[in-house]
């Protein structure tokens, strides 16, 4: 009961640390962070959302417990850092003449290495052309996600890449004094009306996932996550106690955590929804903020590099331990779900330095040929 408490007494602080983030944007300077910023609490978070996904998978694969609603809103938390990210890195150069082919083929080379291996492993080209062609081009956002993926768990990258081709849109509402909060409120407003119109029963079905995962069920979290990318230059200047940010941190995160585990899908809706979103929008702000020691730089490092590979390869492991290796019925479910996330994480950190990397610089350079000294 007091962790559950601690749900509404986050959103309660985060209500107040809103207010205190509008009075800072009234004297706040136009210009943002510059793409060499990185803040490496948000890596952090990353790998922490990842890990949290790959657990509620295993766990319900193995019939351990249902962590729907876990595995929901750590996803959600990643289009929050995708729009807090992205504003920080681009905005200026879009400001100053960035050309959008050259930002979509960035992220394009960013995502695609690893997806496109993920797809290549899948096979069934020949029967399945027109939905793998959509993958490996990442259009398979605008054709329904959830159902076009090849890659378990890969829908929300079709969503991602949606609000890579509006992002120049949401820039553009984030222009004036009041103009970001009205468009935040009212991209709140479609999305829970959205997902309440989606969403018609309280059971996990697989209808309506199929009908939620849109873009327009996450707009609120982008944007989002777009302010805060605005309001950090401001927000990284206060000085705040090391110990009030790190328990703030931590108890909104376990609290969204713990409380989730025990609710259904009805938690994407109405009050609950918005307060969950809140909270989603507060553990991005505060990370951002985390005051890092030399060791926790090199964690949050690790974190960041390993988040998207074990994002995408547990699904891809547990398959292959368990029916190919015949790993479950050796180790037991517990011993076997551990084993799968640290081999993921090791397999992610492999593939990110040896295949990943290698082939995004590949990319860059040829995007450079086009229009040169943009960096990331």
């Amino acid at each position: 009961m007091v962790i559950k408490a601690l749900v509404p007494f986050g959103c309660t602080q985060y209500l107040i640390f809103s207010n205190r983030i509008f009075s800072i944007m009234h004297a706040a300077e136009k210009k943002l962070p510059t793409a060499h910023t990185r803040f490496l609490g948000f890596d952090l978070l990353r790998g922490i959302c990842a890990l949290m996904v790959a657990i509620y998978h295993v766990c319900l694969w193995e019939h351990i417990a249902d962590l729907k609603v876990v595995g929901n809103y750590n996803v959600y938390i990643f289009f929050v850092l995708s729009g807090v990210s992205m504003t920080i890195a681009y905005a200026d150069k879009f400001a100053d003449g960035m050309d959008l082919g050259i930002f979509l083929g960035r992220r394009f080379f960013r995502l695609a290495p690893l997806y496109w291996l993920l797809v290549l492993c899948h096979g069934h080209f020949s029967r399945h052309w027109a939905q793998v062609f959509l993958n490996l081009t990442f259009l398979f956002g605008f054709a329904n996600a959830t159902i076009t993926s090849r890659v378990t768990a890969g829908w929300s990258l079709g969503i991602e890449f949606i609000f890579y081709f509006l992002f120049p849109v949401f820039l553009l509402g984030l222009r004036g004094k009041w103009q970001p909060y009205a468009v935040l409120g009212l991209s709140i407003l479609v999305q829970l009306l959205f997902i309440d119109f989606t969403i018609r029963t309280d059971e996990n079905s697989l209808a309506d996932a199929i009908c939620y995962t849109q873009f327009a069920s996450f707009t609120a979290y982008f944007f989002g996550g777009c302010l805060l990318g605005k309001m950090m230059p401001k927000l990284f200047s206060i000085r705040i106690f090391t110990w009030v940010l790190w328990a703030r941190f931590l108890c909104t995160l376990a609290a969204m955590e713990y409380y989730s585990a025990s609710s259904s899908v009805l938690a994407l809706k109405g009050l609950t929804g918005f307060l969950f979103l809140a909270g989603c929008l507060l553990c991005v702000g505060i990370s951002g903020l985390l005051p890092l020691s030399l060791w926790g730089r090199h964690i949050a490092e690790l974190s960041g590099r390993l988040s998207y590979g074990l994002y995408l390869l547990h699904p891809l492991l547990y398959v292959q331990l368990s029916r190919q290796l015949k790993l479950h019925d050796a180790l037991g479910a517990p011993l076997f779900c551990g084993f799968v996330l640290l081999s993921a994480a090791v397999l992610a950190l492999l593939l990110e330095k040896y295949w990943e990397q290698p082939i995004k610089r590949f990319g860059y350079r040829l995007l450079s040929e086009k229009k040169a000294n943009f960096k990331i």
